[in-house]
């Protein structure tokens, strides 16, 4: 997961860039495998909701649950 800065090759865009690349990772690794899964399918591969449970063979219910679960730690 990596996070980019547009139009902004400066040091310390890339400085900016590296440090949230590393938060990003950091709050991850602190998720559940399902969570993590989860926020992965949403944020990053732009899934919807229904989408994500097709997959994962779980109830809609419980993917928005576990999402807004991750989200709030």
């Amino acid at each position: 997961l990596e996070i980019e800065h547009e139009q902004d090759d400066s040091p310390a865009a890339e400085l900016e860039t590296a440090v949230m690349n590393r938060q990003v990772e950091r709050l991850l690794a602190q998720l559940s495998q399902e969570d993590r899964t989860v926020v992965v399918f949403r944020t990053v591969a732009e899934l919807e909701f229904q989408e994500i449970a097709d997959i994962l063979q779980q109830n809609l219910s419980t993917v928005k649950m576990r999402y807004q679960r991750a989200i709030e730690k």
